[in-house]
C-alpha cells in the first residue's frame, strides 16, 4: 500500500483499527498516513478510528496474462472490523472508447468457482462468467472491487490516498493475448493499461 506523506513525507503509516492487525499485509483500507509529522508514539493513533470502512489487499488475477477465449481467475483478501465476511462484488467491463457500463457480480469464499479455501477471507471469482462473450486477442478486461459492511462501503482501487491521480481512473486490468511465439532467452514485461488511461498519459505535459 502507497501512501504519500508516509513515504519520505515526515508522516508516519498508521493503523487505523487494532482489528486490522490481523492481516499479514498492509491492505489498503486498513492504514493511512498520520495526522502528525512522525506520528504519534506511545499514544493512540492519530487516524484511528471505531468506525472503520472495509480494508482489501492481495488482489491478484491468475493467469497474469489469460489465452484469448479463456477466464481469469481473480481474488482478493477482504476484511471488515468485526468480520472477514463483507459482501463482495466485483464491477468489470471489457475496455472501449468510450467505456462502457460496469457489470457486476458476486465474489465468493465458499472454495468454489475458483476459490481454493471456504471462509478464511479470500474471495475469489472467474471472468468473463460463463455463458458471457469471450475475449478476443488483444482486448483488455478492466475491473474494480466493492467491498460493503455494516460500517460502509469502499471500491477499490480506492481514491489514490496520497492525492494523486493526474485524472486518471483506477481499476485492475488483464490482457487476453497469445504470445507463444516468443523464443527469445529473456523474460518479456508488459504495461497493461486502458485506452482511456494510456491517451492521458500520452497527452500530459
Amino acid at each position: 500500500v502507497a501512501y504519500g506523506l508516509a513515504d519520505g513525507g515526515g508522516r508516519s503509516l498508521e493503523l487505523i483499527h487494532p482489528a486490522f492487525a490481523r492481516l499479514s499485509n498492509q491492505c489498503a483500507g486498513a492504514w493511512a498516513d498520520s495526522v502528525a509529522v512522525s506520528g504519534t508514539p506511545g499514544q493512540v493513533n492519530s487516524v484511528y478510528t471505531n468506525y472503520p470502512k472495509p480494508a482489501l489487499g492481495d488482489v491478484r488475477h491468475d493467469p497474469p496474462r489469460p489465452f484469448p477465449g479463456s477466464a481469469v481467475t481473480i481474488s482478493a483478501r477482504v476484511a471488515g472490523r468485526d468480520s472477514d465476511a463483507p459482501d463482495v462484488n466485483v464491477l468489470y467491463r471489457k475496455d472501449t472508447t468510450p467505456p462502457g457500463a460496469w457489470n457486476i457480480l458476486a465474489m465468493s469464499d465458499n472454495g468454489t468457482n475458483g476459490d481454493v479455501t471456504s471462509a478464511d477471507g479470500t474471495f475469489t471469482v472467474r471472468l468473463p462468467p460463463s455463458g458471457s462473450a469471450a475475449m478476443t486477442n488483444g482486448e483488455v478486461l478492466e475491473w474494480r472491487i466493492a467491498v460493503c459492511d455494516p460500517i460502509g462501503t469502499l471500491t477499490f482501487p480506492a481514491t489514490n490516498t496520497a492525492g494523486i491521480t493526474n485524472g486518471l481512473s483506477l481499476s485492475y486490468v488483464a490482457c487476453f493475448s497469445d504470445d507463444t511465439n516468443y523464443t527469445g532467452e529473456y523474460a518479456t514485461y508488459y504495461l497493461v493499461t486502458t485506452a482511456t488511461n494510456r491517451s492521458l498519459l500520452e497527452h500530459q505535459a
